[in-house]
C-alpha cells in the first residue's frame, strides 16, 4: 500500500513521467530519419543494435553573417557505437571544421539529441552552433 501511494505521488508530481520519457533504451534495428531544424538527418541502426551506420545530415550552422551556409552539402559521419541507448561521435571536414553529434534512443523507435558545429577561421571569430535533432524509425 505504501509503495502504491508513493508511486501515485510520483505520477502526480510529474517526476515519474520525466524519468520515463528521458530514459534511453536499446534501439530497434533499421533506418531512422528526421530533422535538425530545417535540415535532414538519417542513419541506420545495425542488426546487432550496437552501431549507427550511414549517418548523414544536411545540417549547416547559421550563426551571424560570417557563418551563413553558401550551399547545401551532406556531412557523413563514421560508424558510431551505441552503449546503453546512447551514442556520440564527430567528424572533421577540414582541420578547422568539426561536426559533433550526441543522442539517445527512447521508446517508440525515436532518437533525439544535439548536433554541434565548431568552425574556426584563420582571421575572424569562430562559428559555433548547437541545434537539437530528432529522428524516428521508418519502415516496418
Amino acid at each position: 500500500m505504501v509503495a502504491v501511494v508513493a508511486a501515485l505521488g510520483a505520477l502526480h508530481s510529474g517526476s515519474a513521467h520525466a524519468t520515463a520519457t528521458t530514459a534511453a533504451v536499446t534501439p530497434r534495428a533499421g533506418s531512422y530519419a528526421g530533422s535538425v531544424g530545417p535540415y535532414t538527418i538519417d542513419f541506420k541502426v545495425s542488426d546487432d543494435r550496437k552501431r549507427i551506420t550511414d549517418l548523414r545530415t544536411t545540417y549547416q550552422p547559421t550563426i551571424g553573417e560570417l557563418c551563413v551556409p553558401g550551399h547545401l552539402t551532406t556531412t557523413r559521419f563514421p560508424a558510431l557505437s551505441i552503449a546503453r541507448g546512447r551514442f556520440s561521435g564527430s567528424v572533421a571536414l577540414t582541420s578547422s571544421d568539426r561536426y559533433t553529434i550526441r543522442g539517445s534512443f527512447t521508446a517508440g523507435g525515436r532518437a533525439s539529441g544535439t548536433m554541434r558545429t565548431d568552425i574556426t577561421f584563420k582571421f575572424g571569430p569562430a562559428c559555433n552552433d548547437l541545434s537539437s535533432f530528432s529522428a524516428k524509425r521508418v519502415g516496418g
